[in-house]
């Protein structure tokens, strides 16, 4: 466990005093190291000041690090580690992601930016736009006032004591803390338009947020070598407790803008709140590593855990061990033709199994009551949740098999990895009977498995003193399966899913959630399947007999222009069991291909990454499709929309506020437990494949010879970066990395850097 996450400090590898900016982010660090004999300290100062692609947003930060260590004798010494950063976030006032990148780009390029004068002519005041969330961001980006401030404190001291020449005796106690300091205000703005109505709820609100986390852990480190016999064995135990506290207070109707406090404010804005919380681990672990001669490895590692989260069984023993075998060092390998060829060879195996209690609320198994609202001057209160003392530890056992492997002098190299991994006595909640006046309760149910493979290859094609060329490429994929539920009553004791019609077996079946024997299904995509286009109002007239259960008014009444929806029972009927599983939205593969070329000081590296097999609705493409709110911005897919004089097309008619549902079918949403989902309810034509190649980096650099500066400067290294350079992809939105359902995301910036490195 370790609470120091925050790495505040970047590519930082040689000795001596330096500082250095990083363009791509105005990250400028000094840093200085020093030391004798008897210790050793290292200091570094950073700043980053960071605008944000997001009009007001940006990000600013103060960063120091101290570590130190000193011997206060031949067997004692002591270690210290300081960090600690100040940051602004600035965040947008237009709202999030989703916001700024579903609504403000939808909006139609016909939106005003200036109103007009009483003589018709362009005036220098912002037109306000339909609203807040859908208006002129240039309006807006005053008018409410964002502020944060974040100041993290990372401290701990340790000490080493060699009791003995092989014995090691270590104490490491470490504080971590993050304050969280958030301030916003709403001005006056008009609504509609500028000579619309004043707004002048002036909204006032503050929190603050405190996360403490101390932890003490103590190991005792014995390391022998007997001959060809070499051992390693660690005991120790740890102590952790992690404490938050939250508070907020908010006011409404202050008399002016200028005021932004809650002073200001003539009366409360809801309930001011507050809230602790916090959980203990208490562990105990041990690891013993032997290898003989550097040919036979074994090691064997243990975790016995207790949580303060659990009730009756708070602490459960959590093993692990590996074997290796580097077949490359025995004698008659080495010795033998094969030996010529493959210059390192190690199977390996291990097993282990690891805790989770991160599902676990730090009090739920102890049962709830929770505020019901204030009624006549008094809260009232009712049991939320039920008690289930007896919930376990969630388990993850890990089988894994690998191979390394090196051919021809270790010029050419794979390393592969095959695993399944099982979730036994997995936490999550359980349906209840409505009669029992609970939704659901925690429980261990059930275990999911997970099987996969990675496989990694690194090769130097070519190597000589003037000219390498080197290759490397990974490739992972995964799959999660169901393999045993509780019983329920359910065929596969099923929990969640969408019952629809298996056109190859003529009967209905259930699919997605989580069912015994198969595949994990929350992430299918289940859609509408497109069958065509009515070309002509006589092709839809033809299909009066079809009932759509989706159509407003009229079921029977269909279109020219409209979708000729697939009936998948043959029922005469369009209606859920009409939809037909056509993806997921995780996808089947990731990898990615790396390749360097280096001829004489001149070197070039490319890294790329991709993904395959996964699905994505593009949401503001088809909510400006479907015209859902009538003013959107339409997509370049409307050119070749149905019309009388465009009849042969794939796509349907351009219909205001997806009245006809050509583009999805019930309402607007993403849950997948939801019936109306864009998950399950959406025409299969809208779906869009999220297979994708990034040009990830592309660096140019150029070392000058050192010869030039006469051993004063060791090395100069100048360098031009391009990241996030390209995507090969067909989905037509910004970030296809992102499967399912994408309401708008922060788009990956292009950046262009362009720097030195320099060492004295």
């Amino acid at each position: 466990m370790n609470p120091s996450q925050d790495i505040l400090f970047y590519d930082n590898k040689t000795v001596g005093d330096r500082i250095y900016q990083n363009s791509a982010t105005k990250d400028h660090y000094l840093s200085f190291d020093g030391g004798n004999e008897k210790g050793s300290y290292y200091l570094g100062l950073g700043l980053l000041d960071n605008d944000g692609l997001i009009l007001g947003s940006g990000f600013k930060r103060y960063s120091g690090k101290f570590t130190g260590s000193y011997r206060i004798t031949d067997n004692l010494k002591v270690n210290s580690n300081v960090l600690y950063s100040h940051s602004n976030l600035s965040l947008s006032p237009l709202g999030g992601d989703d916001t700024v990148f579903r609504r403000f780009q939808s909006q139609a390029p016909t939106s005003r930016t200036y109103d007009n004068n009483p003589d018709g002519t362009w005036s220098n005041i912002y037109a306000v736009g339909q609203n807040q969330s859908f208006g002129n961001p240039l309006y807006y980006q005053d008018k409410f006032v964002r502020k944060n401030l974040e100041q993290r404190l990372s401290a701990s001291v340790g000490i080493d004591w060699n009791i003995l020449d092989n014995l090691i005796l270590s104490v490491d106690g470490s504080h971590f803390t993050i304050n969280n300091h958030n301030e916003s205000f709403n001005r006056a703005y008009r609504v509609g338009s500028t000579t619309g109505p004043l707004r002048t709820g002036r909204e006032a609100s503050v929190s603050l947020d405190r996360t403490l986390r101390n932890q003490l852990t103590g190991t005792l480190n014995y390391i022998k070598s007997l001959g060809s016999h070499n051992f390693n064995a660690l005991i120790g135990a740890e102590y952790f407790k992690d404490n938050y506290f939250t508070t907020s207070a908010g006011t409404r109707n202050s008399p002016t803008d200028l005021i932004e406090t809650l002073n200001a404010g003539a009366e409360a804005n809801g309930i001011p709140s507050s809230f602790e919380t916090e959980y203990v681990l208490a562990s105990a672990f041990g690891r013993l590593l032997y290898d003989y001669d550097n040919k036979y490895l074994f090691g064997f590692t243990f975790r016995n855990d207790g949580s303060s989260r659990l009730g009756n069984n708070k602490s459960d023993f959590f093993p692990g061990v590996s074997l290796g075998w580097n077949l490359h060092n025995e004698n008659f390998f080495a010795n033998s033709n094969i030996g010529n060829t493959i210059s390192r060879i190690k199977p390996r195996m291990s097993y282990g199994v690891n805790g989770n209690q991160e599902v676990l609320s730090n009090y739920g198994v102890f049962g709830a009551y929770g505020s019901q609202g204030v009624y006549n001057g008094q809260t009232g209160y009712a049991n939320s949740g039920l008690p289930t003392l007896d919930l376990q530890w969630e388990k993850s056992t890990t089988l894994n098999a690998g191979l390394d492997i090196s051919f021809f002098n270790n010029r050419l190299s794979f390393i592969t990895d095959v695993y399944s991994r099982d979730i036994k006595d997995k936490l999550a909640n359980l349906t209840l009977p409505y009669y029992t006046g609970f939704s659901s309760i925690l429980t261990n149910n059930g275990t999911i498995r997970n099987k996969g493979f990675e496989l990694q290859v690194n090769g130097d094609i070519i190597q000589n003193q003037n000219f390498t060329w080197n290759v490397g490429a990974t490739i992972t994929s995964n799959r999660n399966y169901v393999e045993k539920l509780p019983e329920n009553a359910n065929d596969l004791n099923r929990q969640d899913g969408q019952l629809i019609w298996n056109a190859s077996t003529g009967e209905e079946e259930w699919v997605g959630g989580l069912q015994e024997g198969q595949r994990v299904g929350n992430d299918l995509v289940i859609a509408y399947e497109q069958e065509g286009i009515y070309a002509s109002q006589a092709e839809a007239d033809a299909d009066s007999n079809i009932q759509d259960d989706f159509l407003p008014g009229d079921k029977n009444t269909h279109f020219a222009g409209d979708v000729k929806w697939k009936d998948q029972n043959g029922d005469g009927i369009i209606n859920s069991l009409d939809r037909k599983v056509i993806g997921r939205t995780t996808p089947d593969f990731l990898g990615g291909l790396t390749t360097s070329l280096r001829y004489k000081n001149f070197n070039l590296f490319v890294k790329t990454d991709f993904a395959t097999g996964h699905l994505v609705w593009n949401h503001i493409r088809n909510k400006g499709y479907g015209q859902t709110q009538g003013n959107l911005n339409q997509p370049t897919e409307v050119l070749d929309s149905w019309t009388p004089t465009n009849t042969d097309t794939d796509w349907p008619r351009f219909v205001f506020v997806n009245g006809t549902k050509n583009v999805w079918r019930g309402n607007e949403g993403a849950s997948s437990g939801d019936s109306s989902s864009l998950l399950n309810a959406a025409n299969s034509q809208f779906w869009e494949k999220g297979d994708y190649l990034a040009l990830r980096e592309v660096t140019f650099s150029y070392d000058v010879p050192s010869e030039y500066f006469k051993d004063v400067i060791k090395r100069l290294n100048i360098f031009v970066t391009g990241s996030n350079l390209h995507y090969f992809k067909s989905f037509t939105g910004e970030t296809p990395e992102i499967g399912g359902v994408q309401y708008g995301a922060f788009p990956v910036p292009k950046t262009v850097t362009i720097g030195l490195n320099l060492t004295f």
